[in-house]
């Protein structure tokens, strides 16, 4: 995640299609996004 000039390892998960997308830390805290829109890509890890 890119935040206020600053990069972050985020993990994201979902457990069905329809369910919503959760965003945490490598420790389980759920990670919070600035105000505003928030544009997400997601990239296979290497």
């Amino acid at each position: 995640m890119l935040r206020d000039g600053r990069a972050y390892d985020v993990n994201w998960k979902r457990e069905q299609a329809t369910d919503g997308t959760a965003f945490t830390t490598g420790e389980g805290t759920p990670v919070n996004f600035a105000k505003g829109q928030v544009w997400v890509v997601y990239a296979e890890a290497p």
